[in-house]
């Protein structure tokens, strides 16, 4: 009864939201006057994080501006490691939908799309927090000029750099915390050359040991950008930054090792070789994977008359290896993936009519996508050594293509705000083709294509396109000095995944053909998911209080999902599921003196399956009224920020409710609740600044991650992973 009359109290506050922009302001410490900790008063689409709260939120991690987004409503975010130096996929859930890179959330910088996650390998953090000037996010109602990339249906989340400086100096950061983690930052500007041209140049390196078992993770960036101003109405600008990262994984645990939580906590891969190859095989150093990435764009931006345009060409890729043992044959598996992408952003925006029309187009082509361009196995021997086995796969991968064209027009008239737009998609899935790697010795790449006897029998499928019209709408209205209303709706879209239907296929192609499925039937399945999203919010602020209440509704059409069959006794990808998402969000903060503001917020939604999954052998799987996996139907945060003279704090409670681990809804996962705790010190005003982030204060054990490839999978086969333990880092900061 409890839950649902919290449902009923948020349905019948909840009147709208077409995504305004929450701007969460920086706190003067010496100000006097009362202002918000976290302002949502501000209209637009987007909410807006700024430098100050960026640092804030990020708490014990350097690099992971992901953290930043804690405080807004439905989004629910766990990491394998407290520092956060690298990102996996399935890390984090915006209103239930998985976060990842690669096909449902939209992540870019200054517009622009980078890395995506690819296979089981990580992606580090390309911008360091330092170099941050703001964290832009859109959660549903994504406008026709954003949502750049593989797809949004999670979101989109746009980084704003901290661009050089008008004034030379520098900023130097140091920090130390538990668990050996050490960091040093700095950054030198330039200052303003002959008043035309700018530039900053940084770099970082940070390690951590693994919380539990042996291990270490370690990353190193460098960043840097100029800007020179050509004439009075064209700027040019040039940023780089060049990543790499070195990682342990951490030990999943199975839905039986949960049940005994507090036993398991520590449980991590062997830290010793015992002679026995399958055991051996979860030997620590046997997970592991290092990756170097990179990521550069120009920008030209001019003004033609009154017409801006800005011209963005770019690029971002990355290569490394991944290493995984496998238990049932005592064997390691080496994966090589590489990535490369080049691409253009083309926008203009226009006044008309008391308005803005914008458009622009957006291109790129990436190379070398998923599936693994090789994968080598290797035989463990008595003394630890590897000894090469056999080639698993090997691949060609031709380009992925992605067009999309754009154009919209916003205005604000009297007391109104309408942004209406729309974008076509078109996506050009590539042809892949398998080798038969049968006796292959241990060769290169090119080497090994060259001595294959030809294509493996079935491992070819041939490109395919895609396309999907996008239209979105926001309209808002301010009633009177206190009170706002809106709603807004927007067509989403996310990419497939392929790379693992083809691992499954090239695995099991005995039991794929002997029941007369093709490769090419399962990959002509695969299709763009949409979402039809629907939001509505009402508002009410003044002068030390505002509360907002938002009701969302979602349609997801061919969602991709891995099924288990029975009938092969395996598991594979399809995307022909429909799912609907319904729930509401309340967020308030109240000014409770001039120097503390209490913020607060708690959403409820249902996230289920329409119908049962239907499999290819014309068999169902059980999921008709299931919850997702892994979405929370409930779940809450609550902070303060306290204020004296040269001394900020800010506790956060977060709780999120009951989950399941599978689709079927058997696997059930206990809620929990965690504090955290940021605090500053300014010892000298804009030089000297000393701060402590606690996480998870209480050391609650929890489980956190819950990994289940998408958002299905049997009962006994999702991974989980136990949350972070208490950590601390203590930073200082110098500024001269």
């Amino acid at each position: 009864m409890q839950h649902k009359s919290q449902i009923l109290f948020l349905s019948l506050c909840s009147l709208a939201i077409a995504q305004e922009d929450i701007k969460i302001k920086p706190i003067d410490i010496n100000e006097n006057k009362i202002s918000q900790f976290y302002d949502f008063t501000e209209s637009s689409q987007k909410r807006v994080i700024n430098k100050d709260l960026l640092e804030v939120l990020q708490g014990t991690s350097s690099t992971n501006y992901f953290k930043s987004l804690e405080l807004i409503p439905s989004i629910n975010l766990e990491t394998h490691d407290p520092y956060s130096l690298t990102v996996d996929q399935n890390m984090f859930r915006v209103r239930g939908q998985v976060a990842d890179t690669f096909s449902k959330l939209s992540a870019t910088i200054e517009d622009i799309p980078f890395g995506v996650n690819v296979g089981n390998g990580a992606t580090g953090y390309l911008i360091d927090k330092e170099n941050l000037s703001q964290a832009e996010f859109i959660t549903g109602i994504t406008p026709a000029n954003k949502g750049l990339g593989l797809g949004d249906t999670a979101g989109s989340l746009n980084l704003k750099l901290l661009k050089p400086k008008d004034k030379m100096g520098a900023t130097l950061s140091l920090g130390a915390g538990t668990d050996a983690f050490k960091k040093a930052h700095f950054r030198f500007d330039s200052g303003k050359i002959k008043d035309k041209a700018k530039f900053f140049i940084s770099t970082s390196a940070m390690e951590n040991d693994k919380y539990k078992g042996e291990g270490d993770i370690k990353r190193k960036n460098v960043e840097a950008m100029t800007t020179v101003d050509l004439t009075d109405n064209v700027q040019w600008e040039l940023f780089g930054t060049y990543n790499t990262f070195d990682r342990y994984e951490y030990r999943p645990l199975t839905y039986e090792e949960t049940k005994s939580l507090s036993s398991n906590y520590n449980l991590d891969y062997n830290t010793s070789i015992t002679g026995n190859s399958k055991e051996d095989a979860n030997y620590y150093d046997f997970y592991k994977q290092d990756f170097h990435e990179y990521f550069i764009y120009t920008a030209l931006n001019s003004k033609i008359g009154e017409t801006a345009i800005k011209i963005k060409p770019y690029t971002f890729g990355s290569a490394g290896t991944r290493y995984q043992g496998d238990t049932s044959k005592g064997t390691v598996k080496k994966m090589s993936i590489e990535q490369e992408a080049y691409g253009i952003n083309l926008e203009l925006n226009h006044p008309l009519a008391g308005g803005d029309l914008y458009g622009g187009w957006w291109y790129q082509r990436m190379e070398s996508t998923p599936p693994p361009k090789m994968m080598k196995v290797y035989k463990i021997q008595p003394d630890g050594s590897l000894k090469y086995a056999s080639t698993g796969m090997l691949t060609n991968v031709e380009d992925r293509v992605s067009n999309s064209p754009f154009i919209g027009y916003e205005k604000r008239f009297n007391n109104t705000y309408i942004n209406a737009g729309l974008r076509y998609i078109m996506f050009d899935f590539p042809a892949v083709t398998g080798y038969d790697t049968s006796g292959l010795p241990n060769l290169s790449y090119d080497d090994a294509k060259s001595a294959s006897s030809g294509v493996k029998d079935g491992m070819k499928v041939d490109a395919s396109s895609y396309d999907k019209l996008l239209p979105s709408i926001a309209i808002e209205q301010i009633l009177n000095d206190n009170w706002k209303i809106g709603g807004g709706y927007a067509k989403n879209y996310a990419n497939p995944w392929q790379g693992p239907l083809w691992s499954v296929y090239n695995s099991n192609t005995a039991k794929f053909q002997a029941a007369g499925i093709s490769l090419q039937d399962l990959w002509d399945e695969l299709k763009l998911e949409t979402s039809d999203n629907f939001e509505i919010f009402a508002q009410y602020s003044n002068d030390k209080f505002s509360i907002k209440n938002t009701f969302f509704y979602g349609k997801y059409k061919n969602k991709q999902v891995t099924v288990y069959d029975s009938n092969l006794d395996l598991s594979y990808y399809k995307s022909d599921a429909e799912a609907t998402s319904m729930g509401a969000e309340l967020e308030a903060n109240y000014q409770l003196s001039t120097n503390s503001t209490i913020f607060a917020s708690v959403y409820y939604n249902k996230f289920e399956f329409e119908d049962d999954i239907l499999l290819t052998t014309n068999s169902y799987l059980k999921t008709q009224g299931n919850q997702i996996p892994d979405v929370a139907k409930i779940g809450a945060k609550v902070g303060v920020n306290f204020r004296y003279n040269n001394f900020t704090i800010t506790p956060i409670a977060r709780y999120v409710g009951k989950r399941y681990g599978d689709a079927e809804n058997n696997e059930e996962v206990d809620p929990y609740t965690v504090f955290d705790l940021n605090a500053k010190y300014v010892l000298k005003k804009d030089q000297i600044e000393l701060s402590l982030a606690l996480q998870n204060i209480f050391d609650k054990e929890y489980v956190g991650v819950v990994k289940n490839s998408l958002d299905d999978t049997r009962t006994g086969s999702t991974s989980y992973y136990q949350g972070a333990p208490f950590s601390a880092v203590l930073s200082m900061v110098f500024r001269f």
